[in-house]
């Protein structure tokens, strides 16, 4: 496997690009990219995914000070042999509170994968930076009710951290054609002791249908932390198909109490019936509090092929 990064220096007309290299590790697989309020850059991947001797035993950081133009030399951390680290999604604190420029990390974390042995298990995890990535805490469960590890709907497969305006950690995975929901107030030293139902998510993450992409995909969390009067409000988007199989919509609900309670899921995307959207993503503007989902759309073109769209709420 070959990972690599692209950086631009003029808004995105031009690009420059790269590999990833370490060392002592393999940059495997789901790259993520995060920088926090100094400017400072940092790619987040598994290692060692499909090479000779242990596959996904840890996690790998790079650090770039410079617009992403050159990297570290990496950071391993999360290593938790025997068992395996999957699917990371990370977020950075951007608050103004204590926990400002936290780095915080989920992950699915499998005793095998995949594996049908009814005795293996998947758990979300976590674990967080205070010091730039140097060093990490030691993972703990975020979920509290453990999903399968076939790697399917019975495994919480694609988490999806952000953070409030006052610190808060909030978390969102797929489970068992769910969306499920967990929260921390200090900075993920402890959690809640029983997982949020948010919603149904027809299909769940790995949805079916005979027109392609099958896959709806995971949750994607966001959280207002502007000054306008959304703020605090947690924002949660997903793809299923509870008007079709072959008709996948995006969906958003909200909470405006950190999680206890959501609205209903509503429809984003405006157009007729029988096309698919799929693979949304969500961020909220931390001047405006306006909303904004990005996601890919079948309408204009043949079924195997998508364009991206974008829906915005103010």
């Amino acid at each position: 496997t070959i990972m690599g990064y692209c950086y631009s220096t003029n808004g995105g007309y031009n690009w420059s690009s790269a590999p990833m290299t370490c060392t002592f590790a393999q940059p495997g697989s789901d790259p993520i990219i995060v920088v926090n309020t100094l400017g400072n850059f940092y790619y987040i991947c598994c290692a060692n995914w499909r090479v000779p001797g242990p596959n996904l035993d840890k996690m790998l950081i790079f650090k770039s000070t410079n617009g992403g133009a050159n990297w570290d030399g990496g950071t391993a951390f999360a290593l938790m042999a025997p068992q395996m680290d999957d699917m990371p999604m990370a977020c950075v604190d951007m608050s103004n509170s204590q926990y400002g420029n936290n780095i915080y990390v989920t992950w699915d974390l499998y005793d095998a994968y995949p594996s049908n042995d009814p005795n293996d298990s998947c758990y979300v995890a976590f674990c967080r930076s205070t010091d730039g990535g140097a060093t990490f805490s030691i993972p703990v469960h975020v979920s509290r009710v453990a999903g399968t590890a076939r790697c399917d709907n019975s495994s919480p497969e694609g988490t999806s951290p952000c953070t409030g305006p006052n610190g808060e950690v909030y978390v969102s995975w797929p489970l068992n054609e769910t969306v499920m929901f967990n929260r921390s107030t200090n900075a993920g030293d402890t959690w809640l002791a029983n997982d949020i139902y948010v919603c149904n998510q027809v299909g769940g993450w790995v949805g079916n249908g005979t027109t392609m992409p099958a896959l709806n995909y995971s949750p994607v969390t966001a959280c207002d932390i502007s000054n306008s009067q959304y703020r605090g409000t947690i924002y949660l988007c997903f793809a299923d198909q509870r008007n079709g199989i072959n008709d996948k919509d995006i969906w958003i609900v909200k909470s405006t109490n950190q999680g206890n309670n959501w609205t209903a899921p509503k429809r984003v995307n405006k157009d007729g019936p029988g096309n698919n959207q799929h693979l949304p993503w969500i961020c909220v503007d931390r001047v405006t509090g306006y909303v904004w989902i990005v996601y890919y759309d079948t309408r204009n073109n043949a079924i195997s092929m998508s364009n991206v769209y974008v829906a915005r709420s103010t």
